[in-house]
């Protein structure tokens, strides 16, 4: 069992705290993190296909989980070991503040640079008197620059140490600094072994069904289970907002959250850059859409047979260009489509155009052309009718249980800072020795963060306590 003193527990800090280790682990999630960014990771959104350059290190890819660095062993172990490094730094520094609490602590010879004298004056027989009145000047100066008496004692018979504290709490300021880098990297840990991330295709007018949900594609960390949520989403309406130029600028989704047994259905807006957050699950508009065909083919003895044909958003150099390829139950034919938004962009109250590729058997071209989606296509006996045209929308949903942790987290950074660099611990250090006919004082300064600052409250202290109109009745 390991003790904060026991020789293990010394041995296993030394190796953890390391400035070597702590540097190449630092390096490693860096270099780590970069990567990620040059190869292709499982779960893009919209997914991304190995390309050629690294299909011929595939293996190697697989074998060291590079295709998934964020939920990778080796990836956790870093982070494991960085939150390790600061839950032990925050003990050491929260356990040795604890230790010294109001301790004084004195300065060393060399750190009083701050010198003046006081001249005894006649009425005084000796240096006591003066030495007991200027402690009392010297700690009522100090209030007015807002620090406190914290520590008086008597260093000879005659001679007095003086410590004045400002800002006492800061000294706890790079405890809560690194226990808020440690929140926060526990809480990145937590989202990367319980995350999940999944993506669907919403057509107009379908419902996302939460206690059973079909995804296209999921990414979830080791330990998470399969995304479900006690509500219903429908898609509503797909509205495309453009810039003057014709280019998309917006993707707005109009969403009905049916909460089932709860409350009443509510129809809220989810945007690019507005997501929704409902019950713990976040929901984001991207950027991904396209088309959602329903056709009817019918001819003679043939059964009526509607199909729905999902087109792919445009890819490469045909920006502007919407396409699929399928084939018609039950029948022969495979369809090749591709849908062209009026100005580039579906605007509303005007029908895309449409060019379709119809093959039969042995790939013979029935019909190639471009089609008015409201007159139905004759292809040889059969009829082809395009009963509707709508949009699908790509929304990604997302649960993160670190997300509270995190905000937590940013919050004891923010206050640690504050601490640290804005308002630092100080302590102002007086040391008044009887010297014949004149009393010394020598002044030194401790603060948290070598604020050079802190020599203006000593030269104002020194200054105001030689001024001060000693009282020589009392």
């Amino acid at each position: 069992m390991f003790h904060s003193s026991s020789p293990r527990f010394s041995h296993a800090k030394k190796i953890l705290l390391h400035p070597r280790g702590i540097t190449w682990a630092l390096a490693l999630t860096g270099g780590a993190m970069l990567l990620g960014q040059i190869i292709p990771q499982q779960g893009d959104i919209p997914p991304v296909a190995a390309t050629a350059e690294f299909a011929s290190y595939a293996w190697f890819i697989e074998t060291l989980q590079l295709n998934h660095i964020v939920t990778s062993y080796w990836f956790l172990l870093l982070v494991s070991w960085l939150l390790l490094a600061l839950i032990v730094t925050v003990y050491e520094q929260g356990m040795k503040e604890l230790r010294r609490g109001s301790t004084y602590l004195p300065l060393p010879d060399g750190r009083y640079h701050h010198q003046r004298t006081v001249p005894i004056a006649s009425n005084f027989s000796s240096s006591a008197p003066l030495c007991h009145q200027l402690e009392e000047v010297a700690a009522k100066e100090a209030m007015t620059l807002g620090y406190h008496l914290v520590w008086a004692c008597n260093n000879t018979i005659d001679s007095r140490l003086l410590a004045f504290a400002k800002n006492r709490w800061s000294r706890w300021g790079g405890v809560v600094f690194h226990a808020g880098l440690a929140v926060t990297i526990a809480s990145a840990l937590l989202s990367t072994l319980f995350y999940n991330h999944s993506f669907c295709r919403l057509q107009e007018g379908t419902t996302l069904h939460g206690s059973s949900p079909v995804w296209e594609r999921i990414t979830k960390g080791p330990l998470a289970r399969d995304l479900t949520f006690d509500f219903d989403l429908k898609l509503q309406s797909l509205q495309i907002k453009e810039w003057e130029d014709g280019h998309m600028a917006q993707l707005v989704s109009s969403v009905v959250v049916d909460n089932l047994l709860s409350t009443p259905s509510q129809t809220l807006p989810l945007a690019i850059g507005s997501p929704l957050k409902w019950h713990g699950v976040t929901f984001y508009q991207t950027w991904w859409y396209s088309y959602v065909l329903t056709c009817l083919l019918r001819g003679p003895g043939r059964e009526q047979t509607m199909t729905y044909f999902v087109l792919n958003p445009p890819m490469g150099e045909e920006k502007e260009v919407h396409g699929g390829r399928s084939t018609l139950p039950n029948s022969d034919y495979a369809i090749e489509m591709r849908l062209y938004p009026p100005h580039g962009l579906a605007t509303e109250g005007q029908q895309p155009t449409l060019n379709l590729k119809i093959t039969g058997e042995a790939g013979k071209i029935l019909f190639q052309g471009d089609v008015d989606p409201a007159q139905p296509i004759a292809i040889g006996r059969d009829t082809l009718q395009i009963v509707d045209i709508a949009l699908w929308s790509g929304i990604s949903v997302v649960k993160d249980v670190g997300a509270p942790m995190l905000y937590g987290g940013f919050i004891l950074i923010v206050v640690g800072g504050i601490a640290m660099f804005l308002l630092p611990h100080r302590e102002i250090h007086l040391f008044l020795h009887p010297q014949p006919q004149q009393v010394a004082i020598r002044c030194g300064s401790r603060s948290s963060n070598h604020d050079a600052t802190i020599d203006d409250d000593i030269e104002a202290l020194l200054t105001r306590i030689v001024q001060a109109d000693i009282d020589v009745t009392r």
